[in-house]
């Protein structure tokens, strides 16, 4: 018994090594969302292909990033003082919901965007995160 208690420990030692080394060396950061090629969408119809078909639109849109063009129907900040604008679409309730990464206050209710973010799915709203203003 006393023999493998060195063997666990030095087990243990490389474990925790290649877990650091797995984390934080060779797992690249997520890419820039303003680099990355988006797929071009106007909030109407990104929503209805949420709304009417969920499990199809996760396979053309989940965890991709959207450059979604919309009129603005309500800014809000949230419990973290990020800015989050809700893009209007045909649903009164429901919309596109995009979190941004900087702040703009040039943006005002009414005004038409584009937006470029990543999309992390549906709940109420379509969300994206990571959102950026596109010229």
């Amino acid at each position: 018994m006393k023999r493998s208690i060195p063997y666990l420990i030095a087990f243990t030692i490389l474990s925790i090594a290649a877990a650091y080394i797995w984390l934080f060396i060779w797992n690249p950061a997520p890419p820039s969302i303003e680099e990355t090629k988006a797929i071009s969408i106007d909030a109407v119809t990104l929503f209805n292909a949420f709304s009417q078909n969920e499990k199809k639109a996760n396979a053309d849109y989940l965890d991709k990033v959207l450059q979604v063009r919309g009129e603005v129907t309500n800014i809000t900040t949230n419990a973290d003082g990020i800015t989050v604008i809700l893009l209007k679409t045909d649903d009164m309730m429901f919309g596109i919901n995009c979190t941004m990464e900087e702040k703009n206050s040039s943006i005002k209710t009414g005004d038409q965007v584009t937006l470029k973010g990543l999309c992390t799915g549906y709940l109420t709203d379509v969300v994206l995160i990571r959102c950026h203003t596109q010229n």
